[in-house]
C-alpha cells in the first residue's frame, strides 16, 4: 500500500476498494465430491462458488410438522472440506472420518482453487486412501484431474505455491512463542476460524475436539500473524519484538538464578556456621566463605599431624619389635627342638645296632668254618685269637650302657626345651593378644582421624563452592541488572518503532467502527490497540454498558470483517479469503446477525459492476435475509429431510 494513503483516514460510511487489487490472492471457485477420481465419475456433489459473498444455508422448517432440517446435513463439513483442500491434514474427526470411508471408499473432495489469478486443481481422498494420495495441476477445469493419464503433481507443490504468494515475504520475521516464522495454515486458521471455537476470542481459532492438525496458536503468536498479514508490525519492529522477547527469556533465566544461587548460598552459610562454629553473622558473604575455608584448613591441618602422630609413635614401634622377637624366640626354640629330636634319632638307632650285634657277630664267626682260610693263625691278620670264630665282643656290654645314657640325656634336654617353647609361646600369645587389642584401638582412632578429615575435606569443598557460588551470584546479579536496563531500552525502542505504524492501525480502526457499528447499530468506539505482547481489542467507556457478548462473538467477527474490509481498501497483505462456519451459533442475536450478512453485501456493493476483490464464504442454519436468500449469494442448500438434501447425500 502506498504511504501516502495513510495520512488520511476514510470516512466511516465509504469503502474504496483499492484500485491495484482486482482479485483475491487466494479463492475457491469449485468444490465437488466424486466416488472416485475416473472420468466417467458423477459429482456426489458440485458446488459453485463465487468472489464476493458465498451463502451455504439450510431450508426452512415447516414449523408445525418438521423435525431438524438444518442440523446434521453438512455445513461444517463443507467448511473443512474447504480447509482440507486448502492444506489442512484432516477434513473430520476421528469418528466420523471411518464411517465415511466404509460408504465411500474410494471417494475424493476435488477443489478448483485460484491463486494469484492462476488456477490450480486439487484432489484429495475422502475414503480410504490415506491423504498422502493427494495430487494435484494446474488446469481450467476440475474435470482434468480425473481424465485417465492426468499428468499430476505431488499436493506439496499446490501447497509451496500457497506458501509463496501468501506468507513467503515474512521469513525474516519468527513466531516468538514457537519460535519459527508464520505459515500458510496459521493465515488459513484465521481466515477460516474452528466453528468449536464458538468466536469466544480473536486470537483463538483452532479447537483440539475439531482433530484438524492444525495446533491452536499462543496468543501472542496469533497476534503477530494478525499484524503480518495487516501490516502492523514492520521489519524494525518485528526485530525488536524478537530482541524484547529473548531479553524477557534471559531476564527471567538470570532471575532464576539469582534466586537459585541466593537459596543456595544461605542453606551452605547455614550449614558451615553450624559444622565450623563460624560465629561471623555481620561478615559479608565474601568474607564469610574466606573465613569458613580458612578454618576448616586449619581443621584438617591438625586432623593430618594426628594421623602421622599416630603412624610415628615410638613406643608402638617398640612395642612391635618385642612381640617380633617373642615370635622369633619361638621359632628359635622349636628349630633346637627339631635339631635335638634328629639327634635323639641317630642314638636310638645306634644303640639299636649294638644290641643286635652279639647274634649276628657269632653266626658271622660260625660261618667261616664252612669256608676255612688256608693261610695260618700267624700268617692271617684277621686270625686274632681273640676274634676266633665263637667268641662274644667283649666290649658290648660297654657300648650299649653307653648309647642308653646318652639317649636319656637327650630326652631330658628335649624336655626342657619343651619347657622352654611354652614358657616362650606363652609370652607371644601375651604379646599377640596385647597388640591385637592396640592394633584395634589404633585402627579406631585411625577410621575416626579420617572420617573427620573426610568431613572436614568435605567442607572445605562446601566453603570453595560458597565462595564460587557468591562470585556467581555477583555477576548474575550485574547481569540481571544490565537485562533490566536492556529491557527499559527495548521498551523505549518499540514505542518508537510502534509510531511508524500507528497510522495504519489508526485506518484500521476505522474499519473495525465502521464494522461494529455496523453490527450493533449504535453508536460504540473501539479501538485495536498494539503492545508489546500484541494485539488488544477495547471499547473504552462503552465497553460495560454493551455487555459482555459484544466483548465476544460480535467483536471477533468485527475484527474479522475489519480486517477483510482494511485489505479491499488496500491494507496489509490478507488474501482477502474468509470462511465463518455457523457465526449465529456463537450467541448472537438474530438482529445483529442479520445486519452481518447486510454489511458484508455492502462490501460487495462497493465493486459497482466489477467483481469484488473479496471472497467471504458463511454456513447457516437462521435464514439470511430475504434478499440474500437467493442467487447469486446464496449457493447451496442442505436439508436434513432427505437424503438428497445432505452434502454428501447420504447419513453416516
Amino acid at each position: 500500500m502506498n504511504d501516502s494513503m495513510l495520512l488520511f483516514d476514510e470516512p466511516d460510511d465509504v469503502l474504496r476498494p483499492a484500485e491495484d487489487r482486482q482479485a483475491p490472492l487466494l479463492w475457491v471457485r469449485r468444490l465437488v465430491v466424486v466416488e472416485r477420481l475416473a472420468p466417467d465419475a458423477e459429482p456426489i456433489r458440485d458446488v459453485e462458488f463465487r468472489r464476493g459473498l458465498n451463502i451455504v444455508a439450510t431450508a426452512r422448517p415447516e414449523a408445525l410438522t418438521d423435525g431438524p432440517v438444518g442440523h446434521n446435513v453438512g455445513k461444517t463439513l463443507l467448511t473443512r472440506l474447504l480447509r482440507y483442500c486448502l492444506g489442512e491434514q484432516h477434513f473430520a474427526r476421528e469418528a466420523v472420518r471411518p464411517a465415511i470411508a466404509r460408504v465411500l471408499p474410494s471417494a475424493h473432495v476435488v477443489c478448483e482453487v485460484i491463486i494469484d489469478g492462476e488456477c490450480w486443481i486439487v484432489a484429495r481422498p475422502i475414503g480410504g486412501d490415506r491423504s498422502s494420495a493427494s495430487q494435484c495441476l494446474r488446469a481450467d477445469s476440475w474435470k482434468a484431474i480425473v481424465q485417465e493419464g492426468a499428468e499430476t503433481e505431488r499436493y506439496a507443490t499446490f501447497l509451496d505455491a500457497i506458501e509463496q504468494a501468501t506468507v513467503s515475504r515474512f521469513g525474516d520475521t519468527s513466531l516468538p512463542h514457537v519460535n519459527r516464522p508464520i505459515r500458510w495454515l496459521d493465515v488459513l486458521a484465521w481466515m477460516s476460524r474452528d466453528q468449536y471455537c464458538r468466536y469466544r476470542h480473536p486470537l483463538e481459532w483452532r479447537s483440539t475436539w475439531t482433530e484438524s492438525g492444525t495446533a491452536d496458536l499462543h496468543n501472542e503468536d496469533a497476534s503477530v500473524v494478525i499484524r503480518l498479514l495487516m501490516d502492523l508490525l514492520d521489519d524494525e519492529e518485528s526485530r525488536l519484538i524478537q530482541q524484547h522477547k529473548q531479553l524477557l527469556k534471559d531476564k527471567n533465566d538470570k532471575a532464576a538464578e539469582v534466586s537459585r544461587l541466593e537459596q543456595h548460598l544461605s542453606q551452605t552459610r547455614r550449614f558451615l556456621k553450624e559444622r565450623l562454629h563460624v560465629d561471623t553473622d555481620t561478615l559479608a558473604d565474601d568474607l564469610f566463605g574466606e573465613i569458613a575455608r580458612g578454618q576448616a584448613e586449619g581443621t584438617k591441618t591438625g586432623l593430618q599431624r594426628q594421623l602421622k602422630n599416630l603412624d610415628d609413635d615410638a613406643d608402638w614401634n617398640d612395642f612391635l619389635d618385642e612381640v617380633e622377637a617373642a615370635r622369633l624366640a619361638v621359632a628359635k626354640k622349636e628349630q633346637e627342638i627339631a635339631t635335638r629330636l634328629g639327634d635323639r634319632q641317630v642314638a636310638e638307632g645306634e644303640l639299636k645296632q649294638h644290641e643286635t650285634a652279639s647274634s649276628d657277630e657269632l653266626a658271622a664267626s660260625l660261618a667261616d668254618f664252612a669256608n676255612p682260610c688256608p693261610l695260618p693263625a700267624t700268617g692271617c691278620p684277621l686270625k686274632n685269637p681273640a676274634q676266633q670264630p665263637g667268641t662274644i665282643d667283649p666290649w658290648r656290654k660297654s657300648r650299649i650302657e653307653q648309647a642308653t645314657q646318652h639317649l636319656q640325656s637327650l630326652d631330658q634336654e628335649i624336655a626342657s626345651l619343651n619347657d622352654q617353647k611354652t614358657a616362650l609361646i606363652a609370652q607371644r600369645d601375651e604379646l599377640n593378644t596385647h597388640s591385637s587389642q592396640r592394633q584395634a584401638e589404633r585402627r579406631r582412632q585411625e577410621q575416626q582421624l579420617r572420617s573427620q578429615l573426610s568431613v572436614v575435606e568435605a567442607l572445605i569443598i562446601e566453603a570453595e563452592d560458597y565462595v564460587t557460588s557468591h562470585r556467581k551470584l555477583q555477576t548474575a546479579t550485574g547481569g540481571l541488572a544490565r537485562l533490566e536496563r536492556q529491557l527499559e531500552q527495548s521498551r523505549e525502542s518499540h514505542h518508537s518503532a510502534r509510531n511508524q505504524v500507528a497510522q495504519r492501525r489508526s485506518l484500521l480502526n476505522v474499519h473495525f467502527n465502521r464494522a461494529l457499528q455496523a453490527l450493533v447499530a449504535v453508536n460504540v468506539k473501539g479501538d485495536v490497540s498494539l503492545d508489546m505482547r500484541g494485539l488488544h481489542l477495547s471499547f473504552g467507556e462503552n465497553e460495560s454498558a454493551l455487555g459482555e457478548a459484544l466483548a465476544t462473538s460480535e467483536t471477533v467477527l468485527s475484527l474479522d470483517i475489519a480486517c477483510l474490509s482494511a485489505a479491499i481498501g488496500g491494507l496489509g497483505f490478507l488474501p482477502r479469503f474468509t470462511i465463518h462456519d455457523s457465526p449465529r451459533e456463537a450467541d448472537l442475536e438474530s438482529h445483529i446477525y442479520a445486519r452481518l450478512f447486510v454489511y458484508l453485501k455492502s462490501l460487495e456493493d462497493a465493486f459497482g459492476t466489477s467483481e469484488p476483490s473479496f471472497q467471504y464464504i458463511v454456513t447457516t442454519t437462521t435464514p439470511p435475509p430475504t434478499e440474500l436468500e437467493q442467487l447469486p449469494y446464496l449457493r447451496l442448500v442442505l436439508d436434513g429431510r432427505e437424503n438428497d438434501g445432505l452434502l454428501l447425500r447420504r447419513r453416516f
